[in-house]
């Protein structure tokens, strides 16, 4: 199995706990502000799709159960957040995974359907929550709660794929701009004025050797020049 660099589990860590971090606090606030439930679990939801954007499943599930049960332990009423917990999460990173493994649509699609009757049976049932209004829980028959709920979060999961899809890019391009700066300056502390290059003294030495040997071959010459001189001397 091929090993992560290490930038990349730092960078999966990282985008792991900011996402945690912020899914905690958007399903706390829809436990504390009255209306708005399930744009807290979506936008909960949004946070969670950061590192599963650039494939870190791992990173990406692990921030789910960790924002649950730090929820869980600050609500303390597991019901309460019931709807981000069995339904919204789940459901999130199931349909990335799904585009990111490219599953055909008339296999996620009935999937998802028969995934979502169940939830909001539960949610229904169990938890007594629509995760509209408390008060429209037991007032709204279980079919017609089921039959818009279908229509309503299928709708939302189109939705939620396109975002994800634009997530995707507007991360990736904030990664590789971080990790190119990274790189340039890691090139920058990695060069030194005094560095040498083996090559140069290779060719400084080429050269001071043979200026040598061009010395050695020119004196015999010299040599004999400045003797024929004397030889003439002499015959005058």
């Amino acid at each position: 199995m091929k090993r992560k660099p290490r930038q990349q589990i730092l960078y999966e860590i990282a985008l792991g706990g900011i996402s945690a971090a912020m899914a905690l606090l958007l399903v706390w606030l829809s436990v504390v502000v009255r209306y708005g439930t399930i744009g807290f679990y979506v936008a909960a939801c949004l946070a969670l799709l950061v590192p599963l954007s650039q494939k870190y499943y791992f990173a990406s599930i692990s921030a789910y159960v960790v924002s649950s049960l730090l929820a869980f332990a600050i609500v303390g009423d597991i019901l309460a957040i019931s709807g981000y917990v069995v339904y919204f999460a789940p459901m999130c990173i199931a349909s990335a995974i799904m585009l990111e493994k490219k599953v055909k649509w008339f296999i996620s699609v009935p999937v998802k359907v028969v995934f979502i009757a169940g939830a909001i049976a539960f949610l229904y049932y169990v938890a007594g929550t629509i995760m509209i209004s408390p008060e429209l829980t037991f007032k709204v028959p279980f079919w017609a709660v089921e039959l818009v709920g279908i229509v309503a979060l299928m709708a939302i999961d189109f939705l939620m794929a396109y975002v994800y899809e634009v997530l995707k890019k507007k991360v990736s391009t904030a990664l590789r701009k971080r990790l190119k700066t990274e790189n340039v300056e890691e090139d920058e502390e990695e060069e030194s004025p005094f560095d040498c290059d083996e090559n140069s003294v290779f060719d400084h030495d080429k050269v001071k050797e043979n200026e040598e040997v061009n010395a050695t071959e020119s004196t015999p010459e010299v040599k004999a020049d400045d003797n024929k001189d004397d030889d003439e001397d002499f015959f005058k």
